[in-house]
């Protein structure tokens, strides 16, 4: 899922090389789109994994965002996220140095 559909081509190449295309299906909206999301089935509670890579940044409001991709996850489920900037709250730009230097 991206919000961008011009990443639509790439991925699906992508997922063709991977032969992988019984897996995988792009859907261009974003994790507040439950319109589209219910139409592929994808319904609070259905996911077991949630990926966020480099999406957090680019958003205008996180919290409706991570509530909305929270409301997706099965209980138990996963939420995995990697952003390349530091946060603006100094507590938290902190907890993202001490982790980069433990790692």
């Amino acid at each position: 899922m991206d919000p961008n559909p011009q990443y639509r081509d790439e991925i699906a190449a992508k997922v063709r090389k991977a032969d992988l295309q019984d897996k995988y299906k792009f859907l261009a909206c974003g994790v507040e789109d439950s319109k589209v999301l219910r139409g592929e089935g994808v319904t609070e509670e259905s996911l077991d994994t949630v990926l966020s890579i480099q999406v957090l940044c680019a958003v205008g409001d996180v919290e409706s965002v991570m509530r909305e991709a929270w409301k997706l996850l099965k209980p138990g489920g996963s939420f995995v996220f990697w952003e390349h900037v530091t946060n603006t709250d100094p507590v938290t730009a902190v907890a993202q140095g001490m982790y980069w230097l433990l790692y």
